[in-house]
């Protein structure tokens, strides 16, 4: 299946009483943006995330010694929050419904 290529990361999520299996998939592990603050790079290494900050405090735009690596979440892995800090759910890419077991 083509939306299971290249996965980097999988969640399941097992919902009992909806009786549902939800798996959740992102194709990078985590993702950040350069110094420009446009550019994005997804599973940078350590030796890139060290140039970032460094051009951030020294040369960056508005170069700030306090800078931070700006972390970049998957709409479509992540629990993200709206502006009224309300959860926004991903859509799942599967999911399954089963029936509850009665005995």
């Amino acid at each position: 299946n083509d939306a299971l290529r290249g996965l980097k990361r999988i969640r399941v999520e097992v919902d009992y009483d909806r009786n549902e299996t939800r798996v959740y998939g992102s194709k990078y592990r985590e993702a950040t943006y350069d110094s420009d603050g446009t550019t994005v790079i997804h599973d940078p290494t350590r030796c890139e995330q060290i140039a970032i900050l460094k051009e951030l405090r020294e040369t960056g735009p508005s170069p700030d010694p306090t800078a931070k690596l700006t972390i970049i979440q998957d709409p479509n892995f992540d629990i993200l929050k709206d502006e009224e800090g309300n959860d926004i759910e991903p859509t799942p890419l599967f999911t399954f419904t089963g029936q509850p077991r009665v005995e």
